[in-house]
């Protein structure tokens, strides 16, 4: 026996708006705060196309980035590529600023080298009895210390130099013809030149010529650094003997 029983549900009470009409019971009057905003199609294509104008303003932008920087680069490397070669100087004795240059390249042109070994050996043969230590000092930085050593031996043991002061002699030097390089490369890490040419050595007195000499010179000339000669090149080895010219 059911002591209990099932009591039925209560009937759903209609809603009646102010006209009289029943509103359906299912319709909610007030959204949920919590629910998202309704956007209708104008505000979303709006917002679209401002989307779309960000995009290609940020698309420019990098554009112009990328440009700046490609022109950045060719910037540097024409920088890199144009640099000047650094140059070094040195300070001389004297206080002189000479370039640096490697002494496996000349310093000189050809024709340059040529004239400067012409007037130098001229000069150190062209004497005199009262003048010859002046002279022979002029030119001495043009030699080094074996080679200038060694000239001054041979000018002593032929007898040139006793015959000049005895007989109170003036000793010009004429070159005959030009002179050439026989010979050239790298001698010990250095440039060098191996020039001959021939001259006529006359012997004048008070009273006039007393003897000419032809003789053919060869001479060694090798690169030298420019803080101990302006030249930067020094003989390193006169060589006079009799010859035709």
């Amino acid at each position: 026996m059911n002591w209990f029983k099932k009591k039925k549900p209560l009937p759903e009470l209609a809603t009646v708006d102010a006209e009289g009409t029943t509103a359906p019971t299912d319709v909610v009057e007030n959204p949920s705060p919590d629910a998202p905003p309704a956007y209708n199609a104008e505000t979303i294509i709006g917002g679209l196309g401002w989307y779309r104008s960000q995009y290609q303003r940020a698309m420019k932008l990098a554009v112009g980035l990328v440009l700046l920087l490609l022109v950045c680069i060719a910037v540097v490397v024409l920088l890199i590529l144009k640099q000047p070669t650094p140059r070094y100087f040195a300070a001389t004795p004297d206080l002189r600023l000479a370039p640096l240059i490697p002494l496996d390249k000349p310093v000189l042109t050809q024709q340059g080298l040529l004239n400067w070994v012409t007037e130098t050996i001229s000069n150190a043969v062209s004497l005199d009895f009262l003048e010859w230590r002046e002279k022979l000092s002029n030119v001495r930085e043009n030699f080094d210390d074996t080679a200038f050593k060694s000239f001054l031996a041979s000018l002593g043991s032929s007898g040139i130099l006793d015959m000049i002061k005895e007989k109170r002699l003036s000793v010009s030097a004429v070159v005959t013809r030009a002179p050439v390089i026989t010979a050239s490369g790298l001698v010990g890490g250095k440039m060098t030149w191996k020039v001959e040419f021939p001259l006529i050595v006359s012997y004048e007195s008070s009273q006039g010529v007393e003897s000419t000499q032809r003789l053919m010179a060869t001479v060694l000339v090798a690169r030298a650094s420019t803080v101990l000669t302006p030249r930067g090149v020094v003989i390193q080895q006169v060589v006079l003997k009799r010859g035709d010219g």
